[in-house]
């Protein structure tokens, strides 16, 4: 059977199973490079219907539309031209975006990077993969999949200054 037969259509119940399985069990482990079965296979449906994420609504639970976005893998976003990286994107990484507006807002990045752009969710750079932004809808997710990544951030920011302090003996 065709691999791609055996996904799940987006927005059908079995979707809507594991994105709530993905959320609840592996969304904690993406940032510290953890990628879990529900997320290659996220990675796959969304792949797969990628012009059907920025339409996907669960009107049973009040999701018209997604809030926020989850970087599902690490991935260098190209210039147009590419020739050279515009931005890094690491998984975990979380972007809001204002239904209606071409404005992404990388909240989980320092500094908090704003573009006026509302091209990313298109991923219209050179050699992009698509499969690559996973919709958050509820508020309690956002903030979750946002403390996560911000922990992970502040981790590695003390484990290079310990480094540092010992390659430069600062005590």
């Amino acid at each position: 059977m065709n691999e791609l037969t055996a996904l799940p259509e987006i927005g059908s119940d079995e979707f809507w199973n594991i994105y709530d399985e993905f959320c609840t069990e592996e969304l904690i482990g993406l940032s510290s490079g953890k990628s879990g079965n529900l997320c290659l296979k996220l990675q796959e449906v969304l792949r797969a219907g990628h012009s059907e994420i920025v339409k996907l609504a669960r009107l049973g639970k009040g999701w018209r539309y997604p809030k926020a976005w989850l970087v599902l893998r690490g991935e260098h976003v190209m210039n147009m031209d590419g020739t050279h990286v515009f931005m890094t994107l690491e998984a975990g990484d979380v972007m809001t975006r204002e239904f209606g507006w071409d404005r992404d807002v990388f909240v989980t990045h320092s500094p908090i990077m704003e573009r006026v752009s509302g091209q990313f969710l298109g991923q219209q750079w050179p050699n992009a993969e698509k499969g690559l932004f996973l919709p958050l809808y509820d508020k309690a997710t956002i903030m979750k999949a946002i403390r996560t990544k911000a922990e992970r951030n502040l981790a590695r920011a003390l484990d290079k200054a310990e480094e540092e302090a010992r390659d430069w003996q600062w005590y």
